[in-house]
């Protein structure tokens, strides 16, 4: 084809509706600039103590924040999200360092045109997600758009993300999403499985094998995302 975990009890589906739910209502996505304040201090390596009682959500999003600032994921410094949102996030996380906050703008022309480009499937990437989603955390609608972002990029997801590794992604997908991602049973590469997803739905997205079992790009949507 081209193109700990927790099973929730009470999963409503829910219908989120075109490309204005991506901005947010009477908000314009921002380069993150003014997002935040707090410590001048540099950000340290690896996640912050258990102690902070963080949830697996926060500890997760601060892996995204921390990896766009050292310029190792390819999101924007807005995440995808606008500038509300953003903020919103950061309180979520306690996030207290102002670099973090405001991220690295190094890209953020090329990155933020790339999300204009591609608004609509943007867009229905994360109407995917959001549909799905689990309804128990505030954060599961950020992610639904940060997720969305990170996966117009052309590397693995997790690495667009700035997560550790798949291992993440996959916690950090079926704990927000899990009626979506636990459809995965065979190990499918992420992205792909979004894509195989709204082809099955009968979007614009096709697949060139009814089958995947029978597809001659096989290998470009399983294995290993190294």
């Amino acid at each position: 084809m081209n193109l700990a975990i927790k099973n929730p009890s009470n999963k409503k589906n829910s219908s989120v509706n075109t490309a204005e739910t991506i901005r947010g209502p009477g908000d314009e996505s921002g380069t993150g600039d003014e997002s935040g304040a707090g410590s001048e201090s540099e950000p340290g390596g690896g996640r912050l103590p258990a102690s902070q009682n963080l949830s697996s959500n926060a500890e997760l999003l601060l892996d995204i924040l921390k990896s766009q600032h050292l310029g190792q994921s390819s999101l924007p410094s807005s995440l995808g999200l606008s500038l509300a949102e953003k903020q919103q996030l950061l309180m979520y996380c306690q996030c207290q360092d102002s670099a973090l906050a405001i991220g690295n703008t190094k890209n953020d022309k090329l990155r933020l045109e790339l999300l204009e480009l591609r608004e609509l499937e943007r867009a229905d990437l994360f109407n995917l997600l959001a549909g799905a989603r689990n309804e128990e955390d505030e954060a599961e609608l950020w992610i639904a758009k940060i997720i969305a972002a990170a996966s117009l990029d052309n590397s693995h997801l997790w690495r667009a993300l700035g997560l550790q590794s798949r291992a993440d992604l996959k916690v950090l997908l079926l704990d927000n999403f899990y009626s979506l991602a636990s459809q995965n049973t065979k190990k499918m590469r992420w992205k792909k499985f979004f894509y195989k997803q709204l082809c099955e739905q009968g979007g614009h997205y096709i697949c060139r094998s009814p089958s995947c079992d029978n597809c001659t790009s096989y290998d470009e949507c399983f294995g290993e995302e190294e």
